[in-house]
């Protein structure tokens, strides 16, 4: 991209940051209103994966093993890394769990506002729609994926 093509994407398409949250750490908030209906990072998402499986996983260091369980999907017993490394995690990875998720994806990194997300507001995700044979333990909350 050249600059006119960055000035022009940051212009239409830079929704979201990353702020500290009160559900869980880091959050992704609004940094000005978000469309009903609009993909707030498009652009970031990675789209292709590897498939580990929990005994290759297993095997690297706890801290790796952290941030895969804490933000990477699992299915089918395989963890499911971006082709890219987990190194370049992007900003919706950063996404925090609600039932009253306000944006929905469709497994290919295209997530979509189902309301008028207001500015200053979190953007959620509702984690039990990804995973399907997985439990999450985050300090003191456990849920069914």
């Amino acid at each position: 991209m050249n600059k006119v093509q960055i000035l022009n994407q940051m212009r239409g398409n830079v929704y979201c940051r990353l702020a500290p949250s009160k559900i869980h750490g880091v959050g992704v908030f609004a940094v000005r209103d978000i469309p009903k209906d609009r993909n707030p990072f498009i652009g970031c998402f990675a789209s292709n994966y590897v498939g580990i499986t929990e005994k290759e996983l297993c095997g690297m260091d706890k801290g790796v093993q952290k941030i895969v369980r804490d933000f990477q999907v699992s299915e089918k017993g395989k963890w499911y890394i971006p082709a890219c490394g987990i190194q370049k995690l992007d900003i919706a990875f950063y996404l925090n769990h609600s039932e009253k998720a306000n944006v929905v994806s469709d497994y290919k990194g295209n997530f979509t506002t189902t309301r008028k997300i207001k500015k200053g507001e979190e953007v959620l995700s509702n984690y039990n729609q990804y995973d399907t044979d997985t439990t999450i333990k985050r300090e003191g909350e456990e849920f069914r994926e």
